[in-house]
C-alpha cells in the first residue's frame, strides 16, 4: 500500500483489521463497539474481501456485524454498489434498516441481510443492459477480475481469498429460497434443467 493510500484510511478513520487473525477481529470489534456507543456511524463490508466469483450475487457474511450492532443497539442498513467499469462509475442502492427483532437471532440476521443485499444487488444489476449467462466466457470474467485487481495494485489476491467465509451450509440450506419464491418470467431460468 503507497503511503497516500495509508494516509487517506488514517484520515477517514479506517480501523485495521487482520481478517485472517480471529483474536485481531475480536479487537477490532470492540473498537467498533465503542464507536457505536459515542453515536458515531461505521461502514461496514460483511462479504469481507472484493466479490469476484463468477455467479454469487452476495458472497457468505460472517456473523460479527449482526452480533455488534445488536449489542450496540445499533442499525444496519444494507448497502449494494456495483461498478461499471466502461462508465468508471460506482452505482450503489441503500435498504431497509435492520435492528431490534431483525438481530435477535444471528443466523436468520444474518440471512434477512444477505437477502437484502442481494436484493439491492439484484436491482442494480437490472439497470445495466441485459446479458446472457452463456455469453459471458471464463475468459470475460478473467479479464473482469483482472481489471479490478489492476485498478486497485495494492490488492494481495491470496491473503484476499484466504478471507472469504465458508460457512457449512446444506444443499436444502441453499436452494430453500426456492420454496417462498414466486414463479414468474424474470425468473423462470431458476426452473431450468
Amino acid at each position: 500500500m503507497s503511503w497516500i493510500d495509508w494516509l487517506f484510511f488514517v484520515l477517514i478513520g479506517v480501523i485495521w483489521v487482520d481478517r485472517g487473525d480471529k483474536e485481531d477481529r475480536s479487537a477490532c470489534r470492540a473498537a467498533l463497539l465503542d464507536y457505536l456507543s459515542r453515536g458515531e456511524s461505521i461502514l461496514w463490508f460483511p462479504e469481507g474481501t472484493w466479490n469476484l466469483t463468477e455467479s454469487q450475487l452476495i458472497m457468505p457474511l460472517r456473523w460479527g456485524i449482526v452480533e455488534t450492532a445488536r449489542l450496540a443497539g445499533a442499525q444496519i442498513i444494507p448497502v449494494a454498489l456495483e461498478y461499471d467499469w466502461d462508465e468508471n462509475i460506482c452505482k450503489i442502492r441503500f435498504g431497509e434498516p435492520l435492528y431490534g427483532d431483525d438481530l435477535e437471532d444471528k443466523a436468520e440476521g444474518i440471512r434477512t441481510l444477505r437477502d437484502a443485499m442481494a436484493s439491492l444487488r439484484w436491482e442494480l444489476l437490472t439497470e445495466s443492459p441485459p446479458l446472457e449467462r452463456k455469453a459471458v466466457t471464463t475468459e470475460i470474467l478473467c479479464s473482469m477480475s483482472c481489471r479490478a485487481l489492476d485498478d486497485y495494485p495494492a490488492l494481495n489476491w491470496e491473503y484476499e481469498q484466504m478471507c472469504i467465509y465458508h460457512p457449512e451450509t446444506s444443499p436444502e440450506e441453499v436452494y430453500a429460497f426456492m420454496d417462498s419464491l414466486t414463479p414468474r418470467r424474470e425468473n423462470a431460468f431458476l426452473w431450468r434443467k
